[in-house]
């Protein structure tokens, strides 16, 4: 935990929301010019992520520990089944699916990249890039190295203008479960990422640790929505490839012919770093229970070894399908299993109605939320 800085939540605030809205909402089909779809988005950044990043710097202040340390002590505090304990671990799970996911995205990246100077089959590249995330996940500072990449490529895309134009299109309960699946999924919420970087300002106010999570997050939304990264490698075939689709990740790409264009070697960058942050962060919560070092790195390289099986697809849906899932869980112990008295104390609430609006937000609106996004989903 001594290496875990303050403000590695805000970059990685940032760097998440940006990364997975990229790589899950072209799946999602939402549509990055639809204005209901993201005016949706940010109520739901507001009722669902907010209570859920409150929840985690909560009993991250309580525990003083991280997610799969801290839930045995949680149950027996709050008398119940062991059982609970398992959403720590579904947490682990999802993440690891989370990040070979992205690491995914590199490979794909890497074979379009290397295709006219390579005959390196697909499969290679992407085991390369497995590789390459393990190995970076060692590096203190990928995590800023992500963030300065995609800062850098954002910034591309506001000299070159090439910003969409917004429409206004019917509401549907489809659009509703995406935009839920974004607001949780995208932002980590509910994976205990937060809960992590929180445990080491756990005597500070949770309220005030939050704020700049949130605010990083819906900025880096809004840029996404606004033309964000994709900008810079989507909208003009001419200068960046062609756009095609994937059979491996299910979304679009880019498939760069002739000279490789800064954008898409930035974007690449990000996308290795980012998940190898994200692995990073696995491994200190893996050694927070004090496993041998032989065990934790069989675990993330079992994780990440997965997506080389043909079933990549039903591995995105996984991952989308537990971190919602995940959420939910902690959200119904908390709010259910938990007594009132623990997590007040914790989030120092001196107004009774806000406090009393968090306890429903986690109680009823998350969960059931998430209920209707899966609805969604399925159907």
């Amino acid at each position: 935990m001594s290496r875990l800085k303050p403000w590695q939540g805000v970059v990685l605030a940032f760097v998440l929301t940006l990364l997975l809205a990229a790589r899950w909402e072209p799946m999602l089909d939402t549509g990055t010019q639809q204005g209901d779809f993201w005016l949706v988005w940010l109520f739901c950044m507001m009722v669902l992520t907010l209570p859920m990043l409150l929840l985690e710097s909560a009993l991250a202040k309580r525990t003083q520990l991280m997610p799969l340390q801290a839930l045995p002590a949680l149950t027996r505090d709050a008398d119940t089944s062991p059982r609970w304990r398992v959403v720590g671990w579904m947490g682990v799970l999802a993440t690891l699916l989370v990040g070979g996911s992205l690491a995914v995205e590199a490979g794909i990246l890497l074979a379009q990249i290397g295709q006219g100077a390579s005959s390196l089959s697909s499969m290679v590249w992407l085991v390369v890039a497995l590789v390459a995330v393990w190995a970076l996940s060692f590096v203190a500072p990928v995590l800023w190295v992500s963030g300065i990449a995609l800062v850098v490529l954002i910034g591309i895309d506001l000299v070159a203008g090439a910003m969409p134009g917004w429409q206004w299109t019917a509401f549907s309960l489809a659009e509703w479960s995406a935009a839920v699946e974004l607001a949780l999924l995208c932002t980590g919420s509910g994976l205990g990422l937060y809960w992590i970087l929180s445990v080491r300002e756990s005597k500070q106010d949770a309220r005030v640790l939050i704020w700049p999570i949130l605010i990083a997050q819906v900025l880096a939304g809004l840029l996404y929505a606004w033309g964000g990264i994709g900008a810079a490698l989507l909208p003009n075939a001419h200068q960046v490839g062609v756009i095609t689709n994937s059979p491996v990740a299910g979304s679009a790409h880019v498939a760069v012919s002739g000279s490789v264009q800064i954008s898409t070697v930035l974007y690449l960058v990000a996308v290795l770093t980012g998940a190898a942050a994200l692995i990073r962060l696995l491994r200190v919560q893996l050694r927070g229970r004090s496993l041998p070092f032989a065990v934790t790195e069989g675990i993330l390289l079992a994780g990440l070894a997965l997506w080389l099986l043909p079933v990549q697809s039903y591995l995105s849906l996984l991952a989308l399908l537990l971190a919602l899932v995940t959420a939910a869980v902690y959200a119904v112990f908390s709010g259910w299993q938990m007594k009132t008295s623990h997590l007040r104390k914790a989030l120092n609430f001196d107004n009774e109605a806000l406090y009393n609006l968090w306890r429903v937000a986690v109680r009823l609106v998350v969960p059931l939320a998430v209920l209707v996004a899966l609805v969604g989903l399925i159907w």
